[in-house]
């Protein structure tokens, strides 16, 4: 279990690296080196988290709630947003 302390840094580092990851595509990060990495990085996290959604479709519908706050959810926070639901259902039960 995660303590709420290391999920709510968890949450601040993950949202900082989509910043930098959306600021990639404007200038003047677009036309550095660093930029490229941020829409290399862009476009995985991007891809990563189409792929896990499903994969954890069935925890998400056991928490209840609308699937697409789920959805929307785990593509910005991913792995860690998994983690909280299924650490709630674990409290739950």
């Amino acid at each position: 279990m995660y303590s709420e302390r290391q999920l709510r840094i968890g949450r601040i580092l993950v949202a900082l690296t989509w910043i930098f990851a959306l600021a990639s595509w404007f200038f003047p990060l677009y036309y550095t080196s660093i930029g490229n990495l941020g829409r290399a990085l862009f476009y995985i996290l991007t891809f990563v988290h189409l792929v896990e959604f499903p994969l954890f479709l069935k925890t998400y519908r056991a928490a209840g709630g609308s699937l697409f706050s789920q959805f929307l959810r785990h593509m910005a926070y991913g792995m860690l947003h998994h983690a909280e639901v299924k650490q709630r259902l674990a409290q739950r039960a």
